[in-house]
């Protein structure tokens, strides 16, 4: 079964009112080998008003995001691109949470189908919750960050990647992400192949 690494970077927290304004995926094989990706902007919609904080953490120029592609030409080529993509496994960082709402929206707000993850064949996984069970089963080839003022894990994607020396020069830039991401779940793989194939029976 492929693999789907994807990130979307959005407009602000809220999927009801606010909208992705970057999306990035790459598709990988079984042995994470990158088959295609997709790296697309878009403008706002109308009446869409953006989170200053959101805009400021993604570095956005809302001046360059307004000679972008309409978001209904960027979801276009979203949905398309996922659907010549399964039946695939679609992973993100948190993205059960948070992508998979956004993009569930965006599809119903662009008369898609919106439950494109989890049908025909498609499933979906999140690798925040895959590194929560290593953080307590303490397996030692992934070094999780310690704030040492208050002892607790860290487990932030940037800080993760930094971590464990894994390229991710553009932290909220979506391909960076993306990247940061595909190569966490590599190393993964790569050190607990059996771990791995556990986690994935339950996505």
């Amino acid at each position: 079964m492929n693999y789907v690494f994807y990130d979307f970077e959005t407009s602000g927290l809220n999927y009801y009112f606010d909208q992705p304004i970057q999306l990035a995926a790459k598709l990988v094989d079984d042995n994470f080998t990158v088959l295609d990706e997709i790296n697309e902007k878009c403008r706002l919609r109308d009446g869409v008003i953006p989170s200053p904080t959101a805009m400021l953490i993604t570095k956005t120029d809302l001046h360059e995001l307004e000679k972008k592609q309409s978001f209904y030409e960027f979801m276009d080529k979203v949905y398309k691109k996922f659907c010549s993509w399964t039946p695939a496994i679609f992973i993100g960082y948190n993205n059960i949470n948070f992508d998979e709402k956004f993009l569930r929206s965006s599809f119903y707000h662009s008369l898609y189908a919106p439950y494109l993850t989890n049908t025909n064949d498609n499933s979906r996984s999140d690798l925040f919750k895959i590194i929560l069970t290593i953080c307590n089963l303490k397996k030692p080839y992934l070094n999780i960050p310690i704030d040492q003022s208050k002892g607790r894990k860290i487990l932030k994607l940037e800080a993760l990647a930094k971590n464990n020396k894994i390229k991710h020069d553009f932290a909220h830039d979506a391909m960076s992400d993306v990247d940061a991401t595909l190569r966490l779940a590599q190393l993964i793989k790569d050190n607990d192949c059996e771990l791995w194939d556990h986690v994935m029976i339950f996505r």
